[in-house]
């Protein structure tokens, strides 16, 4: 019996390997209407339609034992989709990618960790969607341009792609850019534009090259280490809408170019998270009048504030918010913010430079209490007054009139 075994588990193997020198020798199909071959370490895919969804390694023929000869990979027009995990890990394929137009779609790592060195997209690309991990961990990718229909980058897509020295331009028709998107893509340029919207969590996180100015839509989401070490990111950050759980841990943390005031006034939500800005020297002035409050390390380190305004209705304000910066009373005595003095810092304005700040004012715009309903009690007075005054006038004339000789 175990000898029997042994022969047909043989078989097979000689079975599979067979069928894959066949693939190797002629063409063979990769979905209802696409085919492939491998020719001198290129794998050719041509056809029309999308290639077979994935089901494990053994959909893509080419797994089986041509993965250590793929050198190159040439996609035929008339391809629409790339199926998950279709090039991903081939330890060998290098050179550049050219994206026919045709295709609409790529992949769930469908390149991940692969030492491709360029991205070529056709100017009519009709690509929408580039999926989860597609590019993720292709250090030697140094140029990408996305194709201005691009409608979703997936999650860590192109992630540690850490030689790409290309110009980041998020296409305006952007629905959904996958959180750590382009994390540690540390030589990439250009300025960022989130579209409204959008929730983001350390879709930037390391990208130290990044320059030019930063520009947030309403209603996004800045989520943990959204921006973390984006150093040469310029600009004011405008919160123009309501922020979901305020900015998060460390998103702006080491931001140093960032300049101008940072403005939180008209938001229920109005709280900054642990390190939220973090060592961002260049931020000029803080104005939050009312919400949550302030965490740890808030802003901590931005020594380049000439001006903090705290409503009294900030909720909480840890002892550490602004750490590295010292505060003063009127009279020039040192503030230690702590949880037993926060009530020393909220309803006040402070002015100063070079990390000493002295309290000059109380709050003037801070939100006003609600105005209270009036009473019928009231409703009735103001309707009393004008009418005694009017009866007052005439009696008088009454009176006047009747003494006359």
């Amino acid at each position: 019996m175990l000898m029997a075994s042994v022969l047909m588990l043989a078989a097979g193997a000689f079975i599979i390997a067979s069928d894959s020198q066949d693939n190797d020798a002629s063409p063979s199909m990769i979905g209802d209407d696409l085919y492939w071959e491998i020719t001198g370490g290129t794998l050719k895919i041509w056809g029309t339609g999308d290639m077979w969804e994935y089901t494990g390694l053994i959909t893509y023929p080419w797994y089986v034992n041509s993965l250590y000869k793929v050198k190159y990979i040439e996609l035929g027009e008339g391809i629409t989709s790339l199926g998950k995990e279709c090039f991903g890990h081939f330890p060998y394929l290098t050179g550049e990618i050219v994206i026919p137009s045709s295709l609409e779609k790529i992949g769930a790592s469908a390149f991940t960790t692969t030492g491709i060195t360029k991205l070529v997209f056709a100017e009519d690309s009709k690509l929408k969607t580039i999926g989860d991990y597609a590019f993720q961990g292709c250090t030697s990718m140094t140029e990408f341009s996305i194709p201005a229909g691009v409608e979703k980058i997936g999650y860590c897509a192109f992630q540690d792609c850490t030689s790409l020295t290309g110009t980041l331009a998020t296409p305006k028709g952007i629905k959904s850019l996958g959180w750590f998107a382009f994390q540690n893509c540390s030589k990439m340029q250009g300025s960022v534009e989130i579209p409204s919207g959008i929730s983001q969590f350390g879709t930037f996180d390391g990208c130290s090259s990044l320059t030019g100015e930063l520009r947030i839509g309403e209603y996004m989401q800045i989520g943990s280490d959204t921006f973390r070490g984006c150093s040469g990111l310029t600009g004011t950050p405008t919160f123009t809408g309501q922020l979901s759980m305020g900015v998060q841990p460390r998103a702006f943390e080491g931001c140093s170019g960032l300049t101008g005031d940072i403005i939180l006034t008209d938001n229920i939500f109005a709280m900054v998270q642990e390190a939220g800005f973090k060592d961002c020297t260049g931020i000029t002035s803080v104005k939050i009048l009312q919400g949550y409050g302030l965490e740890d390390y808030a802003f901590a380190g931005c020594t380049g504030l000439t001006k903090v305004t705290l409503g009294k209705n900030i909720q909480n304000l840890a002892p550490t918010a602004f750490d590295g910066i010292k505060f003063f009373d009127e009279e020039g005595k040192e503030l230690v913010l702590s949880e037993e003095t926060a009530d020393q810092f909220k309803g006040y304005v402070f002015e100063g430079k070079d990390g000493e700040l002295k309290r000059i004012s109380q709050t003037d715009e801070d939100i006003p209490d609600k105005p209270e309903e009036p009473t019928k009690e009231t409703n009735v007075w103001m309707i009393a007054t004008p009418v005694a005054f009017i009866l007052g006038v005439l009696l008088t004339l009454l009176i006047v009139h009747f003494r006359r000789p």
